[in-house]
């Protein structure tokens, strides 16, 4: 039996779509690579009543955002929605913003991973906020609306890296689970 085609979800501000339109085209690419379906979810300015809903509806097993977009979707305890959500989630981060610390100092979930293309920023953060334990640096995002050819090769391949990376550490995890069940004769419900 085949199994179902990944779902990943790409979480961008409205205000930010021409500013990170490439970015988007990059990560489409490397979902593609993946055998992935690619989902758009655009948060429209001042527009939070039932967007918690709509993009836990996608149901989507993989999910990108740049530059926070949707942390202000909050709990009744005010914490993170993200957190409450099963997709694997790469946050791009991009800037030193002060919006971003409100949300670093939370707890996150553990299916939520924080990338950085800064160094000087990634190690800053890593000291500031150690209870984030999927803090990782990555190779620096070229941004703008006119990118060189070269500079949307390095994206891609910066965003591909990215992609694999939580991927591969996900679904690696998964296959050693389903073969250590099947070694042990246990199965999931056995627990």
């Amino acid at each position: 039996m085949k199994e179902s085609m990944k779902k990943l979800v790409i979480v961008l501000e409205e205000k930010n779509q021409q500013l990170f339109g490439s970015l988007v085209e990059q990560v489409k690419t490397a979902a593609k690579a993946l055998d992935m379906e690619t989902l758009y979810f655009l948060q429209r300015d001042n527009e939070s009543s039932h967007t918690y809903e709509q993009l836990r509806n996608m149901d989507a097993d993989y999910l990108v955002s740049f530059d926070m977009a949707g942390f202000e979707m909050s709990t009744l305890t005010e914490d993170s929605a993200y957190n409450l959500l099963y997709a694997k989630q790469m946050h791009i981060l991009f800037q030193n913003d002060q919006k971003y610390r409100k949300y670093l100092q939370q707890d996150l979930a553990m299916n939520l991973f924080l990338f950085i293309g800064d160094e000087c920023l990634f190690k800053q953060y890593k000291q500031e906020y150690p209870h984030i334990l999927n803090l990782e640096a990555m190779p620096p995002l070229a941004l703008g609306e006119k990118l060189t050819e070269e500079q949307q090769r390095k994206n891609g391949e910066a965003l591909r890296w990215v992609i694999e990376k939580v991927y591969n550490e996900i679904e690696t995890a998964g296959i050693l689970k389903d073969r250590l069940f099947e070694t042990s004769g246990l199965c999931a419900l056995d627990k």
